[in-house]
């Protein structure tokens, strides 16, 4: 999904680096560095985008890299080209074929309800 095509969106440009906690009611396109929590019904990390930390949404789609991550979403997208590193806690996984993926993957009904039990200790910022 281009930026374009979510004029609303909360966008991180690629020369914009945020180290902090993130949390809106709109959705987070992410072309530059982000570490962190991020709270948005949808984070978006776009090719040549880098994330590390907590992603906490209803979709997640990852086409950069998300290093040592904690991602709890109803659906992750994992898409051809992207480096993932981390947990994944999710309803729906799609994983494509050209994608990188090392870690834990975890299937749940309601992702969400974990992060107050399980990211209350993953928490380092």
């Amino acid at each position: 999904m281009a930026a374009n095509d979510n004029p609303g969106a909360l966008r991180v440009g690629v020369d914009v680096f945020l180290d902090g906690y993130l949390e809106t009611a709109g959705d987070v396109i992410v072309a530059g560095q982000l570490l962190g929590e991020v709270r948005a019904p949808r984070i978006i990390v776009e090719d040549g985008g880098f994330v590390s930390g907590n992603l906490i949404a209803d979709e997640v789609i990852i086409s950069g890299t998300a290093q040592d991550v904690f991602v709890y979403a109803g659906k992750i997208e994992l898409t051809d080209g992207c480096r993932v590193t981390g947990e994944l806690y999710h309803k729906h996984l799609n994983v494509a074929a050209q994608s990188f993926f090392e870690g834990k993957s975890r299937r749940h009904p309601n992702p969400l309800e974990l992060v107050s039990s399980e990211a209350a200790g993953l928490i380092a910022h």
